[in-house]
């Protein structure tokens, strides 16, 4: 960027950020002079959450909101507001990674940026700046680890069999403690606790494990009986044991090890020889205590190797949570030594441990080095990115009993029962509820029907303690909670129950299967799976009458002929189980060996991903916001079957839903009840056809139509002129790019003078399986996806890392868990309504789009590569064919 005058205005603003202060004016000047200004209006988005932007922002006027996505609350909470003077995005920037949080325009502002790359370049050159960042990721390290009401929430994955623990918490304890050994390896014991702070389990962890760490996590009431059970079955077989981490090599010599280390990175050979003379080795075997909290911190320490983790104490309890594991070449001690405090957490080795120990003098000298400040500033980032975004939720330590009246101006007394939860605290636009559960379903349609318009925090509260307020506050509740609902676990495959339908699908439910497939062969049956796209065997050679009577249980629950096997049928069943709802719309068809059948499970969600939340890029939904501001025209979804469209409708219905807006929808079938509109399902048996509804739909005065999909003539005729009259209409249509829309229509008898003035945009989205949290593991850019990336991106700065699928218990062992939208979307403008009137080619259209920041949906899946949220090969599997 070229050199530009100084600005009085930055200048004040910068003097008067906690990053620039005390800097020489040279510097100020520098800084200045590599910024430039953009304007946001109210509400749009600045940067998005998993979003890749080289950039770090400074507010000069208006304010930001600074947002997180909670999926378990399917709504977006506010993380911070800042005012001018204040500045953000420079973690990932620090950390090369993508944004860990959104964005917005609270109010109309001007902002100014600076390219990261610029940004370190200045930190690195100057050691007054790169101090003051390194300080200010010290105090905020601080900030949140003098927080101890945060626990982490019980991961089966977690789970392993220790024979050890048999000998000093034997299974009969675990109930009277309400407490469950989860793994127990290097003198640390993990325990689920449905109450962290149960007295007598303190009691019985400081007098009969005084030499063991105990951490804990939290476990609601449904997993703990279903975790004991499965506990109980692995301590009667064949115990397992964690995996351990690989150790480096102890053989490493200490200049090999301060070298290798991220910390001197760039810095004079020299520096390592003085280090060297100063370094002091020591050892600790496993267990063995590093520091402990209240201790003064004397000593700046680097893994030479083994492990260490850091764990803080919850509240008073004795107790503790693990926060972070410290592995080769990394540092400890350093946020104490920064903020001139005592230790807050307590370090143990893990593995049996050599660390090289730094006098608390050396470190004052290093950070008089800007290139030392910022390599600690990235670390220091990258930590506390880690743990504010694996912290786990905030517990309710106090179990202070809320105004349960007050509460049901919100929630009715049975809602609250039903789902085990209570507002805890409510201001004009926050709620904070307490809930058993917190990653409990249930809770995504409470906010969605309920608490709208509500920014919701989640606190963790005790079974116990919820029954007994439930109590209190009515006396006809029994006290030992036999009225209070606890849902039955989902049921488990097992080889003898293979062939039970309801099984079947209850088991594919769970997976998350989109269709179950019940395929005939010569010699039997075989029975599929279609998980995040994917199809997965489930059950192969099951005899040929067994599968004959399936289909035929099937043919009966979804009303078909049953006696007719010679034609293909149609149905719906339903299907329920405990608490377990299944609806599933149902195909049959003749092959040479039987009926095919396959059932598509319709997942009845409680509520809408938000719009902004739908693709982390800030084009797409720049777009879907303004086509939400609209008034009239059509906007079309395009894409095959299962490709997500209907997902992007609802969020679409949910942006416009308001008080002052009549939305009714058309659709087949109504997957998801919406608060607030009009839903009418279509049936063409009963002879409601999308077209015949719609003609009746206009007469009902709406301002918004959302047809399911446009099949025929007649209905795009329809929709085209309910688009041209005044109605917003959103709809579907099945063509393979976002402007081959405009081809499809002209084969529906619409004229592209109409087509040019009633459609206002157009997206086509696909599905790429999301890699999986829990196991998906960065590693090395090689060359040749460098050059790939480098041809069809353009000029981007290709990350040095992209994240590769692993393989783990939670995603069935296939590094991928879920589906995440990839897209291409277009609004019209002046240039493309005449390209379109004048029936232009489509290769005119797509230049022309890509000028307002268009990207194809094949590179816009390289770039949900970038941002690790799948492959590169993932992308190339769905989109390979696309034109």
């Amino acid at each position: 960027m070229p050199e530009q005058k100084p600005d009085s205005s930055l200048l004040e603003l910068l003097k008067s950020s906690h990053l620039f202060r005390d800097a020489e004016t040279d510097v100020l000047n520098l800084v200045s002079s590599q910024m430039k200004a953009f304007t946001y209006k109210k509400g749009d988005p600045i940067i998005l959450e998993n979003e890749v932007s080289d950039q770090v922002y400074f507010i000069k006027t208006g304010s930001v909101e600074i947002t997180k996505y909670r999926p378990e609350l399917q709504q977006i909470t506010r993380v911070a507001l800042l005012r001018p003077g204040s500045h953000f995005s420079e973690f990932s920037v620090l950390n090369q990674s993508n944004k860990s949080a959104s964005a917005f325009a609270f109010e109309d502002c001007e902002i100014y940026q600076m390219l990261g790359e610029t940004f370190l370049k200045i930190l690195a050159k100057t050691p007054s700046l790169s101090h003051n960042l390194v300080m200010t990721l010290a105090e905020l390290n601080l900030s949140f680890s003098q927080s101890h009401s945060y626990i982490e929430y019980f991961d089966p994955s977690s789970i392993f069999a220790s024979p050890e623990v048999s000998n000093f918490f034997p299974p009969n304890l675990w109930k009277k403690y309400g407490v469950l050994p989860l793994r127990f390896y290097a003198n640390n014991i993990l325990f689920a606790a449905k109450d962290p702070y149960r007295n007598d389990f303190s009691t019985y962890v400081q007098t009969q494990l005084p030499k063991i760490q105990v951490n804990v996590v939290l476990i609601g009431e449904e997993d703990f009986e279903a975790t004991e059970k499965r506990l109980r079955l692995l301590y009667s077989g064949t115990p397992n044991k964690p995996k351990r981490m690989n150790g480096p090599s102890a053989d490493e010599d200490i200049r090999t090890s301060l070298s290798k280390s991220h910390y001197f990175d760039g810095m004079n050979p020299q520096v390592i020889d003085q280090l060297v003379s100063v370094a002091e080795l020591v050892n600790f075997q496993v267990g063995e205590v590093i520091y402990a909290p209240g201790e003064e911190s004397e000593h700046f320490y680097i893994l030479k190797s083994g492990a260490v983790e850091i764990s803080r104490r919850i509240n008073s309890s004795p107790n503790y949570s693990q926060l972070i594991g410290i592995g080769q070449r990394e540092c400890l001690s350093e946020v104490s030594l920064l903020s001139n405090t005592k230790h807050t957490h307590i370090a143990r080795a893990s593995q049996t441990s050599s660390l090289l120990k730094f006098k608390k003098s050396v470190f004052a000298q290093l950070l008089k080095s800007g290139s030392f400040c910022l390599n600690l500033s990235k670390v220091m980032a990258k930590r506390l990115e880690f743990v504010t975004r694996y912290s786990g939720v905030k517990f309710d330590a106090k179990g202070e009993a809320p105004r349960i009246q007050d509460a049901l101006k919100l929630l009715s007394k049975d809602l609250m029962i039903e789902h085990q939860l209570v507002p805890l605290k409510v201001s004009k636009n926050e709620i904070t509820l307490g809930v058993v559960n917190p990653y409990s379903d249930s809770i995504c349609f409470v906010a969605a029907r309920y608490l709208k318009g509500y920014r919701i925090n989640l606190e963790a509260i005790t079974f116990d303690n919820f029954k007994k307020w439930m109590s209190q506050s009515d006396p006809t509740i029994i006290a030992n909670g036999s009225a209070l609902p606890v849902r039955n676990q989902s049921l488990a495959r097992t080889e003898s129950n293979v062939t039970d339908l309801n099984r079947l699908l209850i088991e594919g439910y769970d997976l998350r299967a989109s269709d179950v497939h019940f395929e005939p062969s010569h010699d039997g049956y075989c029975i599929r799976y279609r998980i995040d796209g994917v199809m997965m065997e489930i059950a192969t050679k099951i005899p040929k009458e067994v599968g004959i009577e399936l289909v035929s249980r099937v043919k009966v629950l979804s009303q078909m002929d049953i006696a007719n096997h010679m034609i293909p049928q149609d149905g719906q069943l339903k299907l329920a189980s405990g608490e377990t709802s299944i609806t599933a719309r149902v195909s049959t068809v003749p092959t040479k060996y039987g009926e095919n059948a396959v059932l598509r499970l319709i997942r009845n969600r409680n509520s809408t991903q938000p719009l902004s939340m739908l693709v982390p890029d800030i084009y797409s939904i720049k777009v879907l916001k303004a086509i939400a501001r609209a008034k009239q025209g059509l906007f079309l979804v395009t894409g095959p079957t299962g490709s997500g469209k209907t997902t992007t409708l609802y969020s679409l219905i949910a942006e416009l839903n308001h008080v002052d807006v009549k939305i009714i929808s058309l659709e087949d079938p109504v997957e998801l009840e919406i608060p607030g509109t009009t839903q009418i399902e279509i049936s063409e048996k009963s002879g409601l056809s999308f077209a015949k509804a719609l003609k009746s739909t206009l007469r009902q005065d709406p301002d918004v139509v959302m047809v399911g999909e446009i099949r025929d003539e007649e209905s795009a005729k329809i929709v085209f002129e309910a688009a041209m009259s005044g109605h917003l209409v959103i709809s579907t249509l099945h063509t393979n790019s976002a402007f081959g829309v405009r081809n499809r229509l002209h084969e529906l008898g619409i004229p592209s003078g109409i087509v040019a003035t009633g459609l206002i945009g157009a997206m086509a989205q696909r599905l790429v399986r999301g890699l999986c949290k829990k196991c998906s593991r960065p590693r090395p850019t090689t060359p040749t996806e460098r050059e790939y990336l480098l041809k069809r991106l353009g000029p981007i700065q290709v990350p040095t890392e992209l994240k590769e699928a692993v393989g783990c218990s939670s995603c069935n062992d296939t590094g991928y868990h879920g589906r995440i939208p990839i897209v291409e979307i277009w609004k019209k403008n002046r240039e493309i309504e005449e390209l379109i009137a004048n029936n232009g080619k489509t290769e005119d259209l797509i230049e022309t789009a890509k000028k307002s920041g268009f990207i194809g949906i094949e590179d816009f899946g390289l770039k949900m590569a970038i941002c690790g949220l799948t492959t590169i090969e993932e992308a190339e599997r769905v989109t390979a064919g696309y034109t």
